[in-house]
């Protein structure tokens, strides 16, 4: 739905909310009426309807990968479930060897750290690649 665009919602579309939130997710249930998940969940509010705990539950683990679930590429070389065109695509955004990270800290710059049990900051500074000392 682009921005700024206002769909009234007409009695059947109440209706359709009113048979169907208990059996559909809010998110399908608005793209089936062209509105938005925040406008179905005010309708739903407005007229005291509520989605029990234990369905909201369920529905959320349904979106989760679950325990022993194995990946469609797991042992496949990657030529034999990427085309052609998507490999040499995917080419530009892997890393490449020596390449360094745009964040790199050069010699002797100073880092500041916050402790995250205490809340304290420590600062280091950076002697060479992976070496650096502790300065207050």
């Amino acid at each position: 739905m682009p921005k700024g665009y206002y769909k009234k919602i007409t009695e059947q579309d109440e209706q359709f909310i009113k048979d169907n939130f208990l059996l559909m997710p809010i998110k399908h249930i608005g793209n089936e009426l062209g509105i938005s998940f925040g406008r179905v969940m005010r309708f739903l509010d407005k007229n005291g309807l509520e989605i029990p705990k234990e369905l909201r539950e369920k529905r959320k683990l349904n979106g989760v990968i679950k325990k022993g679930n194995i990946p469609f590429n797991k042992g496949k070389k990657q030529a034999e479930y990427m085309s052609k065109e998507s490999i040499a695509k995917s080419q530009a955004t892997r890393f490449k060897k020596g390449r360094k990270p745009h964040n790199t800290k050069q010699k002797g710059d100073i880092v500041s750290i916050k402790d995250s049990y205490n809340g304290t900051y420590y600062k280091y500074i950076k002697i060479k690649n992976n070496h650096w000392v502790f300065v207050s």
